[in-house]
């Protein structure tokens, strides 16, 4: 338990804003997915219109939170 505490307590000391982030859950729309499903009726199956996305966009928001990676993934619904 006590070495437990120690490493979490080091941990939490090394971590800072400096340290780059990496974003777990980032969805890449792209306009082929959108004329895609918008073709097959399945664009508003979340109930809600399924936003647009961009790439150099996305690269801004990254760079202004500190988030040096992205792990993009398919939007629901999923062709």
């Amino acid at each position: 338990m006590r070495k437990t505490f120690i490493l979490l307590t080091i941990m939490t000391l090394l971590a800072s804003p400096v340290m780059s982030q990496i974003d777990l859950h980032s969805h890449a729309i792209t306009q082929g997915y959108l004329d895609y499903i918008k073709a097959n009726g399945a664009d508003m199956d979340e109930g809600f219109p399924i936003p647009g996305w961009d790439v150099e966009k996305h690269i801004v928001f990254m760079d202004k939170a500190g988030i040096q990676t992205s792990v993009l993934t398919m939007p629901a619904p999923q062709p």
